[in-house]
């Protein structure tokens, strides 16, 4: 049997597993071996395959075991059950059953008791300029925030299989927080709606903005990770309702904004696969490197992002600070500001992409950080096709964009790993049919 034959009977094998239970408890190490005995990384798909200097090869396996006694496999349906399992550094396979809220029951309610917090008086505060007013909502909203923390993020250790059991499996209302852990596989999970109850208004971003904690998924010094047919979307939406506090630039009042990204990479994370996901109606999609001032992050966050799906992805699809990143083969549809975000230091290397996107004033890619320290990015053979047109265009990035764009990045990706990019008018047949939880295996 190949090996694509098998992944796809692993995925469909996923419904055959019918022992009910509501505690945690394990499939037998027989059975693990026949649903995850193919359940690894590519030798050579993208940056998540590499280490050290990046020329060397490495194997992304998760939690299966390298000798003769399988890994068992743990059923997870709740929060704690879900915590437990992927803590530490053993060996793990989890398989996630149903739908699990990282909440558990709890509600804004819940964690703003006790810590005298409350929305209203908090705008107030900042509205009316009242410094001590000010001081004293903020010491509250900390301590509510700090508990819906301790809630809602869930650290994932080191050498973890993380799988949906089938394209109903969802991780909802928190983020999964991947800090310092190598060799994570996550994969077939639908991931909805990290909601920040708690965001903070900072009068000094850009003139005044709402700020959101977290991300649907973390990584943080997170070594050889692969994300794989994974499904990101928003089901709730920010709203203005009830908002007073406007940006000082603009005059515009300013949405309570409670999602912050949906993958972020950050503090040296390093040699990571994204491949066959979709990114749904998000606005900051996904972050590559948290500052420009973390400048041990240069020669490290190197991340290939390919065969996915970015509908409504308003920008950075990703956006890099520093980082090797190798952009091939995804398809963006719908809603956009813009596509790529260049920030300081970047190398991105853009193949092969199809981008239908929604209007000619989209754009391309965005850039940021003084002249001597611009990100670059080289394009070939990119698709641009206008939303709900049917001319498909050849497209010269660099004719509508910045200097920066030009035919060298300083690296080429079959330097350190080889890969075959699909041609781009494929793209949009394969990414649409593969892409996400639930979608068969290629």
């Amino acid at each position: 049997m190949t090996t694509a034959s098998k992944m796809k009977r692993m995925w469909s094998t996923f419904t055959a597993i019918t022992m009910l239970s509501s505690v945690l408890f394990m499939v037998p190490a027989a059975q693990a071996a026949t649903l995850y005995a193919d359940s690894q990384l590519g030798a050579n798909d993208g940056w998540g395959s590499r280490t050290g200097t990046g020329t060397t090869s490495f194997t992304l396996n998760g939690g299966k075991s390298t000798t003769s006694t399988e890994t068992p496999v743990t059923v997870v349906t709740t929060r704690d059950q879900l915590k437990t399992a992927v803590a530490g550094t053993t060996k793990a396979i989890i398989l996630v059953r149903g739908t699990i809220d990282l909440n558990a029951g709890n509600t804004e309610s819940t964690y703003a008791s006790g810590t005298g917090y409350n929305l209203t008086t908090y705008q107030n505060a900042y509205y009316n300029n009242d410094s001590a007013a000010i001081s004293s909502q903020e010491t509250a909203r900390a301590a509510a925030a700090t508990k819906q923390k301790n809630q809602v993020v869930i650290s994932v250790g080191s050498n973890k299989t993380i799988i949906g059991e089938s394209n109903t499996s969802i991780i909802k209302g928190g983020s999964l927080y991947l800090k310092g852990s190598n060799n994570v596989i996550i994969r077939n999970i639908q991931f909805h709606d990290a909601l920040d109850f708690f965001p903070q208004w900072d009068p000094s971003d850009s003139g005044g903005n709402w700020n959101a904690a977290y991300d649907s998924m973390t990584l943080d010094g997170a070594t050889n990770i692969w994300i794989d047919h994974c499904t990101f979307a928003d089901k709730v939406t920010d709203t203005n309702s009830g908002m007073i506090l406007k940006n000082s630039s603009t005059g515009e009042v300013k949405p309570f904004v409670r999602h912050d990204g949906l993958l972020d990479a950050k503090n040296g994370s390093n040699f990571i696969t994204i491949s066959y996901n979709v990114f749904q109606d998000h606005y900051k999609t996904s972050l590559i490197g948290s500052s420009d001032s973390t400048t041990t992050d240069d020669g490290k966050l190197k991340l290939t992002y390919h065969h996915n799906y970015f509908l409504n992805s308003k920008q950075r699809s990703p956006r890099v600070r520093y980082g090797m990143v190798h952009v091939y083969n995804n398809y963006y549809v719908g809603a956009a500001d813009q596509v790529f975000g260049i920030g300081y230091s970047a190398k991105v290397y853009s193949q092969n992409n199809y981008l239908n996107v929604s209007a000619a004033t989209t754009k391309l890619a965005g850039y940021s950080g003084s002249e001597s320290v611009k990100g670059k990015l080289y394009d070939t053979g990119t698709i641009y096709k206008a939303y709900g047109s049917s001319t498909e265009q050849s497209i010269n990035i660099a004719t509508a964009n910045s200097p920066q764009v030009g035919t060298d990045v300083g690296w080429t990706p079959t330097s350190y790993y080889s890969y075959t990019a699909d041609g781009t008018v494929n793209v949009p047949s394969i990414v649409s049919t593969y892409a996400g939880a639930g979608k068969p295996v290629r």
